[in-house]
């Protein structure tokens, strides 16, 4: 079970944090942004190839307003049309 409490950021911006039953912050194990834990965190798409059958996701912006802090995932593709497979994945 996850509790919420009060946390700080390196700013002194005081916003809610994901707590385990032992008091130990949640993050993400594949990011440890903290991003990834804010409860107000918003994830934007942006696709190639929108609203065709090769549809595909291009980037995806992980963002928290009350952090002040955003990262972006780009995904970069090979293949051909109909065959399309994630080749590299960069996070910056």
């Amino acid at each position: 079970m996850n509790s919420l409490i009060l946390g700080k950021t390196t700013a002194g911006v005081v916003v809610p944090v994901k707590v385990d039953v032992n008091g130990v912050v949640q993050t993400s194990a594949s990011s440890g942004s903290p991003v990834d834990t804010a409860l107000d965190k918003v994830d934007t798409f942006t696709y190639l190839d929108a609203g065709t059958a090769n549809e595909r996701v291009s980037t995806i912006v992980h963002s928290s307003a009350s952090l002040g802090l955003s990262y972006t995932e780009t995904f970069v593709y090979a293949g051909s049309a109909g065959a399309y497979r994630v080749s590299t994945v960069t996070r910056s």
